[in-house]
C-alpha cells in the first residue's frame, strides 16, 4: 500500500491477464519524498523583558507537512541579554528529511520594571511649626532597587501637601525613574504632631505672712502652649498650705494640652512670719535707788 502522506520507497507490483487467461507481472519503485521545509510562522511581536529566558516558542509556530517535531535551532550568538537593546537574530528548522527554512528576526530586550523605594517601617513624625527646609523627606527612605538601572537615594524626588501649622496626617509623594522611563510611585502618611510640653513660670516669689488670709495661687503663675490656646489647657493644682503655720508646704502644678503633653513643675509655698515683736509699757517705771 502506496501512503502518499509519508514519505518511503514502495514496491508496485502489477498484473495484466488477457482474454486466454494468460497472466503478466512486473514490479517497479516508487519513492514518495518532501519537498517542502518547514513553515516559521511568527506569533506576536518579538520583545523581551529584561531579566527573562527567551523561548522561541512564546513568539514561533514551526510545522512542517511530513514531521510533526521539526528541529528549531536560534542563532543567538550576537545577543548580549544582560544589555537592553535591539538585537538580530535567525531562526532554523529542519524536518526529518533535511529540508531547513530559516527567518530573521530582531528581537528587542527591554526594561518594563519599575523601580522600587523601600520606606522605614516608622515615619517619624513631624513636629508642629517645623520649617520644611529643615525636613530631609529622604530620610524616610531605606533603600532603592531597580532590576537595570544604577539608582540612588537621591534620585528620588518628592512632593507633599503638609500644612505645618496645623496638626494632622499628611501625605508625602515619592517618585523615582529609571533610565527606561519606568515611574516608580509611592505615597508615605506621616504626621504633623505636638511634642513640645507647656511652659510654666512663677510670676511672684510664694512667700506669705502667716495669719494671712489664703490667696489664689493662680494669681502667682503664667501658662502657655506653643499649639494649644490658653483656655484649652488644662490646670492642676495640688497644695495643702496651713495659713496658720510657718513652713514650707509642697506646690506641685500640673499643665495639660491638647495634645497630652504634661509639664510639671514642683516647688513649695513658704509662711513666713515678718512682724517684729512689739514691747508694751504697762505702767511708768521709778527708779529711787541710785546706789548701784
Amino acid at each position: 500500500e502506496v501512503l502518499l502522506d509519508q514519505t518511503g520507497i514502495y514496491i508496485v507490483y502489477y498484473q495484466v491477464t488477457d482474454m486466454s487467461g494468460n497472466i503478466a507481472e512486473a514490479s517497479t519503485i516508487l519513492e514518495v519524498y518532501d519537498v517542502l521545509a518547514p513553515v516559521i510562522t511568527i506569533k506576536k511581536e518579538t520583545i523581551l523583558s529584561y531579566g527573562d529566558i527567551f523561548n522561541w516558542r512564546d513568539f514561533f509556530t514551526v510545522t512542517d507537512n511530513d514531521d510533526p517535531y521539526p528541529y528549531v535551532y536560534i542563532d543567538e550568538s550576537n545577543v548580549d541579554y544582560d544589555l537592553l537593546g535591539m538585537y538580530e537574530l535567525t531562526i532554523y528548522a529542519t524536518d526529518k528529511n533535511g529540508l531547513v527554512s530559516q527567518m530573521l528576526f530582531y528581537l528587542s530586550i527591554i526594561d518594563q520594571e519599575k523601580p522600587i523605594i523601600i520606606f522605614r517601617s516608622q515615619p517619624l513624625p513631624i513636629p508642629v511649626f517645623s520649617n520644611e527646609s529643615d525636613i530631609n523627606f529622604l530620610s524616610y527612605i531605606l533603600s532603592v532597587y531597580d532590576n537595570y538601572s544604577d539608582l540612588s537615594i537621591e534620585d528620588v524626588t518628592c512632593t507633599h501637601d503638609i500644612e505645618f501649622d496645623i496638626l494632622g496626617s499628611y501625605h508625602v509623594y515619592f517618585t523615582l525613574v529609571d533610565q527606561s522611563g519606568n515611574i516608580g510611585e509611592y505615597t508615605l502618611i506621616v504626621t504633623v504632631i505636638d511634642n513640645e510640653m507647656p511652659v510654666i513660670n512663677i510670676l511672684i516669689p510664694l512667700v506669705f505672712d502667716v495669719y494671712d488670709t489664703k490667696p489664689f495661687l493662680i494669681d502667682y503663675i503664667d501658662y502657655f502652649d506653643n499649639y494649644t490656646p490658653y483656655n484649652l489647657l488644662t490646670l492642676k493644682m495640688i497644695e495643702s498650705v496651713n495659713m496658720d503655720k510657718i513652713g514650707l508646704y509642697p506646690f506641685v502644678i500640673e499643665v495639660t494640652d491638647k495634645s497630652s503633653n504634661k509639664a510639671i513643675l514642683r516647688t513649695y509655698i513658704q509662711i513666713v512670719d515678718r512682724v517684729s515683736p512689739q514691747i508694751n509699757q504697762l505702767n511708768d517705771i521709778m527708779i529711787t535707788d541710785f546706789s548701784w
